[in-house]
């Protein structure tokens, strides 16, 4: 069986390691380019996320190309909960913020 758009963006969020993510205080992400040809001091994708008190994603944007996507065809589009734009770089920020966000409480 084929996987849909979000499981595959959902399993390179997965792949990208802790050390790549930056949290801020206040929802943002940046998250480390992953390309090898990208120069080490590149700063690649940034963003914001927002959570609800149960600590669900309600929201997400990133600067990158995947997350800006036209798609033709809506059952292409990787959706979180059926609405929210999801991309790698948003998930594994997501990923990491829940953990820390969890272990605060």
């Amino acid at each position: 069986m084929d996987k849909s758009p979000l499981q595959l963006r959902w399993e390179r969020a997965m792949a990208i390691r802790a050390e790549d993510v930056y949290l801020g205080d206040d929802g943002t992400f940046w998250v480390r380019s992953q390309d090898p040809k990208a120069a080490a001091d590149d700063m690649g994708y940034r963003g914001r996320l927002w959570f609800d008190d149960n600590l669900r994603l309600t929201n997400m944007i990133c600067n990158c190309a995947d997350w800006h996507k036209k798609f033709k065809n809506k059952k292409d589009e990787p959706l979180l909960h059926g609405k929210i734009r999801f991309c790698k770089h948003g998930g594994s920020a997501a990923r990491f913020r829940v953990a820390e966000l969890r272990r605060a409480r």
